[in-house]
């Protein structure tokens, strides 16, 4: 339905009308020399234009300081147990300090949000999974948002997050390099927040997971395939442990999906009387502090969550001062940080 009277539609309202993405429909009206659509989305786009009345934002003369917000999907108790968020935070604040922008406005899950404050900020980012619903409702008042973490962003909204899928591959083809056939995989559900804090399952599976499915489908070793998936903290970690080992599978290495679940995952096996690395390999995600401290010390990778912070301003400034109008998705590129507890040179 059209919306409005003149220069009320936005890119997104052409896009729908044209029957095509935002992303396509805004680098075609700016003139991209790299586009390669055909005649008849041109004239789609063309004419939605018209119908719907659009006119192009001028672009903004921005001077003096930019004001962002914040809107973390977990309780500030959470975000600030959770070092993979705290770093992501951290990244933000710093890479803000430098640029001069200020943080105007932070709101955690079940907070209640005040659309007044929403109109004083110039841009938002969102960080974790946010259902679409709340998306579609911020966005009616905040058209600039920058989605962190989430891995189901939609074509139209600018997103950053690890190259989760590439990090498992990575870390796969090391124990395999040592080895290894029999690997399991613990994680945690990949869940989705809602504007009254609660959270519900998200995209149906984590990609870390589905990369792990597939490198175990693509080298033959289905029979060994065998994933537990429960919560994300200590606790859960230990009794995914305590059930791998319960099914009596002998995997000789497991992939953790994040640091904080592979304490727990040392604590069950070490209960279980599993010595790692000897009897069984630990790889994890994130490289959080208490990595290098455990024992043996954990191999885990460096997902970027600091430099993600700090790229998640400067994709928000770039488009506050008009100098991107159309969306990106960003993933940042993993390392392994290598230590003891994969024992990458045991043969199994």
């Amino acid at each position: 339905m059209q919306k409005g009277g003149p220069g009320m539609a936005n890119i997104r309202d052409v896009a729908r009308a044209a029957k095509t993405s935002a992303t396509t429909t805004s680098r075609f009206l700016n003139g991209d020399p790299s586009l390669a659509i055909t005649a008849a989305t041109q004239q789609r786009i063309l004419s939605a234009v018209e119908q719907l009345h659009y006119v192009k934002p001028a672009r903004p003369v921005r001077q003096g300081t930019i004001t962002l917000g914040l809107l973390v999907t977990k309780s500030a108790q959470d975000e600030y147990d959770d070092p993979y968020y705290r770093d992501i935070r951290r990244g933000i604040l710093d890479e803000s300090e430098q640029t001069k922008a200020a943080i105007g406005l932070t709101i955690h899950a079940g907070e209640p949000v005040d659309p007044l404050a929403l109109r004083g900020i110039d841009g938002l980012i969102v960080i974790g999974g946010i259902a679409r619903p709340w998306l579609h409702q911020l966005q009616q008042t905040t058209s600039l948002i920058v989605l962190v973490d989430d891995y189901d962003a939609p074509d139209d909204v600018d997103a950053i997050a690890p190259d989760a899928s590439q990090a498992a591959v990575m870390v796969l083809d090391r124990l395999a390099g040592a080895g290894h056939q029999r690997i399991a995989f613990i994680g945690g559900p990949p869940t989705v927040t809602h504007a009254d804090g609660t959270a519900t399952a998200g995209p149906p599976v984590d990609p870390r997971l589905l990369a792990y499915q597939r490198w175990m489908h693509e080298h033959h070793l289905d029979r060994y395939r065998e994933a537990y998936i429960g919560g994300w903290d200590y606790a859960a970690g230990a009794a995914l442990a305590a059930q791998l080992v319960q099914a009596g599978k002998h995997p000789t290495a497991v992939v953790v999906a994040s640091d904080p679940l592979a304490v727990g995952v040392y604590r069950g096996l070490n209960k279980a009387g599993l010595q790692i690395p000897r009897d069984i390999a630990v790889v994890s995600f994130d490289n959080s502090a208490v990595a290098g401290f455990l024992t043996p010390p954990l191999t885990t990778v460096q997902m970027g969550a600091y430099p993600i912070g700090r790229s998640a301003v400067r994709m928000l400034t770039e488009r506050v001062h008009g100098d991107r109008d159309y969306p990106l998705h960003v993933f940042f590129p993993p390392r392994i940080v290598a230590r003891e507890s994969d024992a990458v040179q045991a043969q199994h």
